[in-house]
């Protein structure tokens, strides 16, 4: 059922949702072996809580959720369900947070050392320091950079409050 998604939505998604799909099949295939016709809402209950339990984030969820609503529609257009059970699952309210590492400070001195001579440190430390995402940053242009005012005028690219953004260039770098 899974292959039938893929080949349906194939001609018409983007490669990136492609990709989600074959992450989300990467937790729903524990129930590879298991016939269509006998999977209910409490396996992809347990597929939802085993994630949600291994810190995944409500989006992902939710995706997984999505890739499994798509196999019952599929399933019950060719009746073998008569309900589309992933639909009825119960996402997690908020998934936890996991805390995402940052530098020590001896980790930035050593970059600090480091940019001196490589550009890649200077590089990471230049994100580290003025917030913008690492597509961001690699997408800005000279127009978007004013040296004198040490400003970076930020196009943007995840979100409306993320568009247009004005951002102070530290002192320090």
């Amino acid at each position: 059922i899974y292959n039938m998604v893929i080949d349906q939505k194939e001609e018409k998604i983007s490669s990136a949702t492609l990709t989600n799909y074959a992450a989300c099949w990467g937790y729903l295939n524990v129930l590879d072996k298991t016939k269509m016709r006998d999977v209910r809402t409490l396996h992809f209950q347990h597929v939802i809580d085993d994630a949600y339990k291994a810190g995944l984030s409500y989006s992902t969820l939710h995706k997984i959720q999505i890739l499994g609503s798509l196999m019952c529609k599929i399933a019950m257009a060719n009746d073998l369900i008569d309900k589309n059970y992933a639909q009825l699952v119960n996402l997690p309210i908020s998934a936890p947070k996991s805390e995402k590492p940052s530098f020590t400070p001896e980790q930035l001195e050593q970059l600090w050392q480091l940019s001196e001579t490589d550009s890649t440190a200077a590089i990471i430390l230049a994100l580290c320091y003025n917030g913008l995402r690492i597509n961001e940053f690699l997408d800005l242009k000279k127009e978007h950079v004013d040296l004198n005012k040490r400003l970076i005028y930020a196009p943007g690219s995840k979100t409306e409050a993320g568009k247009d953004r004005i951002i102070v260039i530290p002192q320090d770098l």
